[in-house]
């Protein structure tokens, strides 16, 4: 069965032991990787039984796809806006912003959370860098692992939207999830959740692995970025964890970037609880 996720630490340090047949299970998964904003694009299509997914994403899939209860990226930290030179959030409205995919939870907390941009440029995430140094833009979202070596690139943070959100609605910043269709889901739920167990109690098992895949093959900001975004609600989502997501699909349907029907998510997941 095809399962497609992101090459970044986080996902690939979850589905190591489950992909290379580590733990048992009755499904032999067939990996596809891609960046978070064509993972969300094939959702749109509901192209895979089980993929990654942007939790602005999941608003709008909700009737395709279940969250699967293990996988998430939830946390106290979120995506960062940088810039070559400083500036107040207050300026953004002048400015050129390069963002990591219109369907990301990145873009939906801007859209949010800050003041509308002068212009608004996308890309794929581990491109963004690259073109500000080459003057394509004033500023950038970024997201991954850039996050974590953007100092050493010459950047300096504006403001991390995940602190502006944690703030606003004291719970964490919810990221991204992995869902399922249904005929897949108890399988896959099983799974993935055994994956991460195994991963956490081997956590030098996964390092080539996700080292090979990853955008920055620096072992500590690799080891820094899975540290941020597997937090326990990556091996089983907590009450926390889905009230995060209903807090942020709310403030999408306030804005009228997620259809009303998303807030229903609550009773009609699957999801385990405890």
């Amino acid at each position: 069965m095809k399962i497609a996720y992101s090459p970044c630490p986080n996902d690939t340090f979850a589905f190591d032991a489950w992909v290379h047949g580590k733990i048992t299970s009755t499904i032999k998964p067939e990996p596809v990787l891609a960046d978070i904003q064509q993972l969300n694009a094939w959702a749109y299509q509901a192209l895979y039984p089980v993929t990654k997914v942007s939790c602005f994403t999941l608003g709008k899939i909700t009737k395709e796809y279940a969250i699967l209860p293990s996988g998430a990226a939830i946390c106290n930290t979120g995506p960062k806006i940088i810039a070559k030179e400083p500036f107040l959030l207050s300026e953004l409205s002048n400015k050129r912003i390069l963002v990591p995919g219109l369907d990301t939870t990145a873009y939906l907390l801007l859209r949010t959370l800050c003041p509308e941009p002068k212009e608004i440029g996308v890309c794929r995430y581990d491109e963004i860098a690259a073109k500000l140094m080459a003057g394509s833009a004033d500023c950038g979202l970024i997201i991954h692992e850039t996050r974590f070596c953007f100092e050493q690139l010459g950047f300096v943070e504006i403001c991390d939207l995940g602190d502006i959100f944690k703030n606003k609605f004291n719970c964490p910043i919810p990221l991204a999830v992995i869902v399922a269709k249904k005929e897949a889901y108890k399988e896959a739920a099983l799974a993935l959740k055994a994956s991460i167990r195994y991963a956490f109690d081997h956590p030098e098992s996964s390092q080539d692995y996700v080292q090979s895949m990853s955008q920055e093959k620096d072992i500590q900001i690799i080891r820094q970025h899975i540290q941020t975004y597997v937090t326990n609600d990556t091996l089983q989502i907590s009450e926390e964890g889905m009230r995060a997501i209903h807090t942020l699909f709310e403030l999408a349907v306030d804005q009228k970037l997620l259809p009303r029907e998303s807030l229903s998510f609550y009773e009609t997941n699957h999801v385990c609880y405890h």
